[in-house]
């Protein structure tokens, strides 16, 4: 071994240190400062969370204030507590006739827990409608929206009269006559008024519906069984068919989709091909669900209103007014006559006092001929709402130009066991709906209501030149609208044919009457959901 000592152990170790002193404080400053700003970023960055955590939570509290207005919306149109609107963008002060609970404005304070929803507008389009509805921290000014699109299906209205003409076993359309819609909550029909919502349906077994004619049809065509068109109608809506669909000679094209769940016949490839554009879908999943035929269940809903209303025997009395009478008459408070009532000419109308009388009973025949005039007057100058039932134990004629007004604000419903046969109408157009309660909570019922239980043949007939706003229903029997008249209003028959120059132009405010409706629709369903800035 060399005699040098080895340097080992704690003298080694210092003497590494002694080498490297030189390098230990830059190194312990430059940790610290590392350690400094690695604290400051962290802590940056948890203010930042917490600040963050706050906006996410403002943020989830607008979207679920947001969604639970957009959820009462459809549960106001679902149950039918909010009312449908005529085709357009509604906004503003003007959504408080869809429903006074609606808020149409940023509310003052919070209607969803600490948030607040309001809709901004409604768009509403046939059976469907969009609107945006805005939720909102109030304090802190979180603000998200959502658009929805809803349709309402044959779930969306519980009317009876949902549609302008309804054959539970077949419609026939031979005429000429224009069948369209309009909302008579804006005014008497006029052209600039009309709409696309005059759908033609049947419901239940041998129910097609024959286009013969030329009659312009402002709506869609859907059929329990066929449709065969073999006419000129144009049809601006859809053909919707749940066996076939048989095009004849050389119709118009199609305007819409044209579904049938059988099959399709055409012309031929030359018509096809001149109505390019059109998808023509055979063995198609056709969405449509009928309804039933007589969801009033009219035979018991005659026969109980004719039991409920019967006057004692000892309180029936001749009819005082046959052949010539003096002028003028008035009714006052409820009457039952016996045998027929026969109203003839006059020089002036045979008045029915509205705001007195509830009730007229016949027990026969009800007859308004010969140029007579019959007029239900509402006594009341601010035209508050009156109601009257005519019932009838037997047939129910209105011919010879007679002509049956109704005042604005009256209700007259006919209840009758036998035919009807009206070739005359009214002096002059009136609404078919009448606003029974008030503006807020409206209850809507038809101007003239013909109810018929009778299951005979040619059952009620609508002939005549005059206007008539009316609603039909009659659906054990067979309906026949011909002349050249034109009916405000809504038919349901067992069968439906129109015929001549006969118009029916639907009133879509009947949609909001009680029942049950046709519809393409089915379930009522939500399209679409989603964000807006």
């Amino acid at each position: 071994m060399s005699g040098r000592p080895m340097a080992g152990g704690a003298d080694a170790l210092w003497a590494g240190a002694r080498g490297r002193e030189g390098f230990v404080l830059p190194v312990v400053l430059l940790v610290v400062i590392l350690i400094f700003a690695t604290g400051m970023a962290m802590s940056t960055v948890a203010v930042q969370q917490v600040r963050s955590g706050g906006d996410f939570r403002t943020s989830v509290m607008a979207t679920h204030a947001a969604e639970g207005g957009a959820s009462r919306v459809v549960d106001g149109f679902v149950s039918g507590d909010w009312a449908w609107q005529a085709d357009g963008t509604w906004s503003g002060e003007d959504l408080q006739q869809v429903s006074t609970e609606l808020p149409w404005e940023r509310p003052e304070e919070a209607n969803h827990g600490d948030a607040a929803w309001w809709v901004e507008s409604m768009e509403f389009d046939g059976d469907e409608v969009t609107w945006v509805v805005r939720g909102e921290v109030l304090q802190t000014g979180t603000n998200r929206g959502l658009r929805v699109t809803f349709e309402r299906g044959s779930g969306g209205s519980s009317s009876p009269f949902a549609s302008a003409v309804v054959g539970c076993e077949g419609v026939t359309l031979s005429g000429s006559g224009r069948i369209d819609s309009w909302d008579s909550r804006q005014g008497l029909y006029s052209p600039g008024l009309a709409a696309a919502n005059a759908h033609v349906g049947t419901i239940t077994g041998q129910g097609d519906i024959v286009l013969s004619g030329s009659s312009p049809i402002l709506g869609d065509v859907i059929s329990i069984r066929d449709i065969v068109v073999r006419g000129s109608s144009q049809v601006s809506g859809d053909y919707r068919a749940m066996r076939d669909i048989d095009f004849r000679g050389n119709p118009r094209c199609p305007a819409g989709a044209v579904e049938a769940a059988g099959s399709i016949r055409t012309p031929g490839p030359w018509w096809e091909n001149g109505c390019g554009g059109v998808d023509f879908e055979e063995g198609a999943d056709v969405n449509y669900t009928p309804p039933p035929c007589d969801p009033l269940d009219v035979a018991n809903l005659v026969a109980d209103t004719m039991a409920a209303y019967r006057p004692a025997s000892s309180d029936f009395e001749n009819w005082p007014h046959g052949g010539w009478r003096a002028d003028p008459v008035t009714l006052s408070g409820n009457r039952g006559f016996r045998n027929n009532v026969r109203i003839g000419p006059g020089a002036d109308p045979l008045v029915v006092d509205a705001g007195a009388t509830d009730v007229l009973f016949v027990d026969g025949n009800f007859d308004l001929n010969s140029s007579a005039h019959l007029r239900f007057f509402n006594p009341s100058t601010a035209g508050s709402p009156q109601h009257v039932r005519l019932l009838v134990d037997g047939d129910v004629s209105m011919t010879g130009g007679s002509i049956l007004d109704v005042d604005p604000g009256v209700s007259v419903t006919i209840y009758t066991t036998g035919r009807v046969n009206f070739s005359g109408g009214h002096s002059q157009e009136i609404r078919p709906t009448v606003n029974m309660g008030s503006a807020s909570e409206p209850e809507f019922r038809p101007t003239l209501g013909v109810f018929a239980s009778t299951d005979r043949n040619n059952g009620v007939s609508i002939s005549g030149n005059s206007p008539l706003s009316a609603v039909v229903y009659a659906p054990r029997t067979s309906v026949s609208v011909s002349g050249s008249g034109r009916l405000y209003g809504a038919v349901v028959g067992e069968t439906v044919s129109v015929s001549g120059n006969a118009g029916i132009h639907y009133d879509e405010a009947l949609g909001l009457l009680g029942g049950a409706a046709i519809s393409g629709g089915g379930e009522p369903r939500i399209l679409r959901w989603e964000a807006v800035r």
